[in-house]
């Protein structure tokens, strides 16, 4: 998903490596 090219792709680069946003996304789901 980090090398999706455009500007998404840096605001979600710095959330995606961070560790506490994984378990956020297991309750949303």
């Amino acid at each position: 998903m980090m090398t999706i090219q455009g500007p998404i792709a840096g605001p979600f680069s710095l959330p995606a490596k961070q560790p506490h946003i994984i378990p956020l996304t297991k309750p949303l789901i």
